[in-house]
C-alpha cells in the first residue's frame, strides 16, 4: 500500500514477507511478518485476492482493492500479457502474494473508476468522531511541549495562527467559509468574523463568533435533507440569508440583524434572533422554535395563539447566560407573543416575539 494519503500511483501493492525482517531489527518481533499480515487482512477489501488466497488477503476492510479480469483487459494489456508468456515469463494471478513472480495486473485501490484515497476511506468513516477536526490548507508551525508532554500544536491557516488543543480551536481574526462544518464535540472561538455556512451540519461542540457571520449558519447543504443535528453556535453580531435551514436540533443565538429565511425549512432546534430578522422568518418551517428580541415581520401563514412567558426558556436563559447571551425569561419583565406555522407545509413549528412589559 502506498503510504500517501492520496497515492498517485493506482497499484495498491502489500509488502513484501521479505522486507519485513529489517523492521524487525529495528524495532520490536511485533513487527513479524506474522504479526503484521492479519493488519494487513483487515485493511483491506479485495474479494478477488480471497478468491485467489484466502490466508493472504481480507475483504470488508476499509481499502477496497480492484482486480481487473482478463475479460477487461485493454488490447495492448492483453498483447504485452501474451507476448512476456511467449518469451518465458510465467503468468502471475496475484503479485501482491509472497515470491510472486511473472507477469500479471497490479491490484488496484479503485472502485467505480474512482481513486479510494484516505479521505475517501478512512476519514470518512470518523467524520462523526468529536475528536476530530478537520483543517484544509493548514500548516503546523509548532508542538507546545509542558512537562515533557506534548498539550497543542500551533496551527498557520489562511494567514493566521491558530492554537489547537484539549479539543479546543481559537482563531485570532476573521474566519472563511465552512468554518466548524460537521464537527461533532470541542469548542472553537473566533474574535473576528466568518464567513458562510458556519457548523453547516454539526452534530455537537460549540463554535462562539464575536463578530459578524455569512449565511446557512448551521444548514443543510445543497441536497442533504438535515442541517445542524445538535450544538451550540453563538454570533455576536449580524447573519446572512438561510440561517439554521432544514436544521434538527441543537441552539443558534444571533446577537445583530439576520437576513431574510431565518429558520427556513425548519425541522427542529432553536434559533434566537436577538435583534429580529428580515422578510420570510420560518418560511415552510416543519417543527422547532424561532425567539425573536425584536419585533419582526411575519408571513401570513403564521397564526397567532396566546401571549405568555414559556417555562422551558427558563431552561435556555440558564445555558446562555453561562455563554454571555441574555434571553429575557422573567414575567414581570414582558411575555412572549406566539405563533404558530408555517401552516402552508403544514408546519407544527413556532415562533415568538418578546414584548416588553409597558412597550
Amino acid at each position: 500500500m502506498k503510504a500517501a494519503s492520496r497515492p498517485r500511483a493506482k497499484p495498491a501493492a502489500t509488502k513484501r514477507r521479505n522486507g519485513v525482517p529489517s523492521w524487525m531489527d529495528t524495532y520490536r518481533q511485533e513487527w513479524s511478518w506474522d504479526e503484521v499480515l492479519p493488519f494487513y487482512r483487515l485493511v483491506e477489501d479485495d474479494p478477488g485476492g480471497v478468491a485467489i488466497d484466502p490466508d493472504g488477503h481480507g475483504a470488508g476492510g476499509s481499502l477496497p482493492i480492484d482486480r481487473i479480469a482478463p475479460s477487461g483487459w485493454q488490447p495492448f494489456h492483453a498483447a504485452f500479457h501474451d507476448a512476456c508468456r511467449a518469451n518465458g515469463f510465467v503468468s502471475c494471478p496475484d503479485l501482491n502474494s509472497p515470491g510472486a513472480n511473472g507477469v500479471g495486473v497490479f491490484p488496484r485501490n479503485k472502485r467505480n473508476g474512482v481513486r479510494m484515497s484516505t479521505a475517501l476511506t478512512y476519514i470518512a468513516e470518523a467524520r462523526h468522531r468529536s475528536n476530530l477536526t478537520l483543517l484544509p490548507n493548514a500548516h503546523v508551525d509548532c508542538i507546545l511541549i509542558e512537562h515533557g508532554r506534548a498539550i497543542s500544536v500551533e496551527v498557520i491557516q489562511a494567514g493566521k495562527r491558530m492554537r489547537i488543543g484539549g479539543g479546543r480551536i481559537t482563531l485570532a481574526g476573521n474566519a472563511g467559509m465552512h468554518l466548524g462544518a460537521y464537527m461533532a464535540g470541542g469548542s472553537i472561538e473566533v474574535t473576528g468574523s466568518a464567513s458562510d455556512w458556519v457548523g453547516a451540519e454539526m452534530t455537537g461542540g460549540l463554535i462562539r463568533i464575536a463578530g459578524n457571520a455569512g449565511g446557512q449558519i448551521g444548514a443543510a447543504y445543497r441536497g442533504s435533507q438535515s442541517g445542524m443535528r445538535d450544538g451550540t453556535i453563538l454570533v455576536g453580531g449580524t447573519a446572512g440569508l438561510e440561517v439554521g435551514m432544514r436544521m434538527k436540533r441543537g441552539i443558534i443565538a444571533i446577537g445583530g440583524l439576520v437576513r431574510d429565511f431565518a429558520g427556513l425549512q425548519m425541522k427542529g432546534g432553536t434559533i434566537i434572533l436577538g435583534s429580529g430578522a428580515e422578510l420570510r422568518t420560518g418560511a415552510w418551517m416543519m417543527r422547532g422554535t424561532i425567539i425573536s428580541l425584536r419585533q419582526l415581520p411575519l408571513l401570513p401563514t403564521f397564526s397567532y395563539a396566546a401571549t405568555y412567558m414559556p417555562t422551558f426558556l427558563r431552561l435556555y436563559a440558564s445555558y446562555l447566560g453561562t455563554l454571555g447571551f441574555a434571553l429575557p425569561c422573567d414575567g414581570q419583565d414582558g411575555a412572549y407573543q406566539r405563533y404558530t406555522g408555517d401552516t402552508s407545509v403544514p408546519g407544527k413549528g413556532e415562533i415568538l416575539i418578546w414584548s416588553p412589559r409597558g412597550a
